[in-house]
């Protein structure tokens, strides 16, 4: 939660600088000890998901030992992704009472209730490596 109001910025995660939404679950996932802080995620352009099929989202999760679960077993601290575009492109953590954190474009890292479109555009859910129960 202490990223609350950070900017949203393509390819960063430096809290209260500027993050995206694949860096800032990664960066909270380090910061935390599930992946380690050595890891270096791949460069990755901004539009990918509008021209292409090709699911990276769901390789790159997978690479680092995250573990995919039905959507109806997601449980707070699970990376939810979210389809936008011809593949997965967007990503939340989700916090208790259903509320997700993740990193907006033009509003930057917020929180709120899992509802409306952000509910029905939801793809799959991630158990981070580490994380049990």
């Amino acid at each position: 939660l202490t990223w609350l109001g950070t900017p949203y910025h393509d390819l960063q995660a430096v809290k209260g600088v500027g993050a995206d939404c694949a860096r800032f679950p990664l960066a909270v996932a380090m910061a935390v000890g599930l992946i380690p802080p050595t890891y270096t995620p791949p460069v990755y352009s901004p539009q990918w998901h509008l021209h292409q099929r090709d699911e990276l989202y769901y390789r790159y999760l997978e690479k680092v030992g995250c573990r995919e679960v039905p959507w109806e077993q997601r449980q707070p601290a699970d990376l939810l992704l979210f389809r936008f575009g011809l593949a997965a492109s967007h990503a939340a953590l989700l916090l208790p009472d259903n509320e997700i954190i993740h990193a907006v474009i033009d509003k930057g890292v917020m929180r709120h209730g899992l509802v409306g479109s952000w509910l029905a555009l939801h793809d799959r859910v991630y158990v981070l490596p580490g994380v049990e129960g």
